[in-house]
């Protein structure tokens, strides 16, 4: 399981940072295509080598339709979710042009970042919730309905809104002036971070489940939002990029609320709502405390007085305060309870521990 997470972030990691430097070193939409390329290669031989030590390849071979009749759902998801990852970006480039894509390109990549660890670890935890299911029955997948909705908003939320908050110098930071333009469907495609991340388990549970028809219907309904809507924002409404990326926000929603409805069908499902609107608080306090210490930097330096534009050496002390604030806000509201600081240390190498060990010690 470990290694099939690691691998899935590699794959996102690769493909998002090799795509944006090749774009901003001048290689335009080749850059995309080798971002592809370089982050479905690699892992793709790490994954080889990493399958050829648990199986050998000496013995008889498995029988191939009881593979096929289990993974041709998950090929015909992917795609679906493949489709719904592009198809606002579709329209962007018939009604916007190829530079007004390429600084689209970097604020989708950029937003997927907050979301690799969840979606990452969602993924390797699927063969698990299948032999969950197998054993203990849906009862124990709601059970891990409801952990999910705490861990991933803990962990989640803070990123996101901290890469909203700072989404204007990031980009100019790392992709340059030229891309700055991109800063603001970041900041509105956050929002379809945040349900997404609220609603990463529902795809692998409906999986698990065998409803493949309708998490495939969940994922058509998503295309069709965004596609309608990206097309009138940009054909009538003339919003620029902002148009698409306020429809894939919405897409977001609209699939997150059919999804919660066609699982709470099958499953009593139940929230986290103590988790939920404690990270929500925690991060719109981290994010006010950023824009404080960034009033105290333009009042203490003789700096340009241009809101939350600062120099690369600026950006580590603004993440460590953002990052400070947020862990006072969660102790403050009593939100780490003994069985996150245990499960933590499970996770965590023997270097490590004493992490867990000072979070103890902070919520206690």
């Amino acid at each position: 399981m470990r290694d099939v997470a690691i691998l899935r972030l590699v794959y996102a990691i690769i493909q998002s940072a090799l795509g944006a430097y090749l774009v901003y070193t001048g290689f335009g939409l080749f850059g995309i295509i080798f971002g592809w390329l370089g982050g479905l290669i690699i892992p793709s031989i790490a994954g080889l080598i990493l399958t050829a030590k648990h199986l050998s390849l000496r013995e008889k071979p498995h029988p191939a339709k009881p593979l096929l009749k289990f993974s041709s759902p998950l090929y015909l998801a992917n795609i679906l979710a493949l489709s719904a990852t592009w198809i606002d970006q579709l329209f962007v480039l018939p009604f916007l042009g190829t530079e007004k894509l390429g600084v689209y390109y970097i604020a989708v990549r950029a937003s997927m970042v907050p979301t690799l660890l969840s979606t990452s670890l969602i993924t390797a935890l699927f063969p698990q919730l299948s032999e969950l299911y197998t054993k203990e029955g849906s009862d124990k997948l709601r059970d891990a309905f409801y952990v999910s909705t705490r861990y991933t908003t803990l962990i989640g939320f803070p990123l996101i809104i901290g890469l909203a908050t700072l989404a204007y110098p990031i980009m100019i930071l790392f992709a340059g002036p030229a891309y700055k333009e991109a800063a603001l469907p970041l900041i509105i495609i956050c929002f379809a971070a945040l349900s997404s991340t609220i609603g990463v388990a529902i795809g692998p549970i409906l999986m698990t489940l065998e409803r493949t028809k309708t998490a495939s219907l969940l994922t058509i309904a998503s295309i069709l939002t965004n596609t309608s809507i990206s097309y009138f924002t940009l054909a009538y409404l003339n919003l620029g990029l902002a148009g698409p990326a306020g429809a894939r926000t919405i897409a977001s929603f609209v699939n997150l609320g059919m999804g919660v409805y066609a699982l709470s069908t099958v499953l009593s499902l139940s929230f986290d709502k103590e988790a939920l609107w404690k990270a929500s608080a925690a991060s719109a306090f981290m994010a006010a405390i950023i824009f404080l210490t960034d009033v105290v930097r333009q009042f203490l330096t003789s700096s340009p007085t241009q809101f939350l534009v600062f120099q690369l050496r600026w950006l580590p002390v603004y993440v460590l305060i953002g990052t400070a604030a947020y862990l006072i806000a969660l102790v403050a509201l009593k939100t780490v309870k003994k069985q996150d600081i245990e499960l933590l240390e499970d996770y965590l190498p023997t270097r490590l521990k004493w992490i867990a060990n000072w979070l103890n010690r902070l919520a206690a």
